[in-house]
């Protein structure tokens, strides 16, 4: 395991390469917008990954995490998997502070992946408004807050 594996505040994506930094949960090492996971949850018994070794105690699992970017190459690579997976899986990570620290669409979405929302009131009533990143830095509205 590299030094940068070890670091506090960055994982190395086993895709790319490249140090990610961190999430907010301290343990295990999760990629802000990334997967991190074990290598059985790919495995079984008779599988391409048989991980009957790891099931009578002969070795402890490995595991491996991937960077956003890669998981979005990773769902490029197998489209009917990301279709499975569907869209709105992360908060958008490219944003800038609105007022009271909100963040919305006025931002450019990061990937087709992710959602943001936009807040506002209405009628006394706090509203959300959840959209969908279009994969071109747009955005696409998903689900409609306004009371009814």
């Amino acid at each position: 395991m590299s030094e940068t594996e070890n670091s506090e505040q960055h994982a190395l994506c086993h895709g790319c390469g490249e140090n990610q930094r961190l999430t907010q949960q301290s343990s295990p090492k999760f990629p802000d917008g990334g997967w991190a996971m074990e290598f059985e949850h790919f495995g079984y018994y008779g599988g391409f990954s048989d991980d009957i070794d790891v099931a009578f105690g002969k070795r402890k699992s490995g595991s491996w995490s991937l960077c956003h970017d890669c998981v979005v190459r990773f769902f490029d690579a197998f489209p009917l998997l990301a279709e499975k997976f569907g869209q709105g899986h992360h908060p958008n990570f490219v944003h800038t502070d609105l007022p009271n620290g909100e963040r919305g669409t006025s931002n450019v979405s990061c990937c087709r992946f992710a959602w943001t929302w936009n807040v506002y009131e209405m009628n006394g009533k706090r509203c959300y408004d959840t959209y969908y990143g279009d994969g071109n830095g747009g955005w696409v509205l998903h689900h409609n807050d306004v009371p009814s």
